[in-house]
């Protein structure tokens, strides 16, 4: 999914913002919380915590 690619890559939320009331599921595999691996990001448990203005 490009809009994800472009937030990690670079830090760009703009896309997706537009896009995340679509998205079904995220599944993070990669990240490790203490002994769990992987995270599960969907509209209800947003990707990030608040907004930011990203226009630089």
């Amino acid at each position: 999914m490009w809009p994800l690619q472009r937030y990690f890559e670079r830090q760009e939320r703009r896309y997706l913002e537009m896009m995340w009331p679509k998205v079904g599921e995220i599944v993070d595999l990669d990240l490790e919380h203490g002994n769990q691996r992987g995270k599960s990001y969907a509209p209800n448990t947003p990707l990030f915590d608040s907004p930011e203005d990203d226009s630089a």
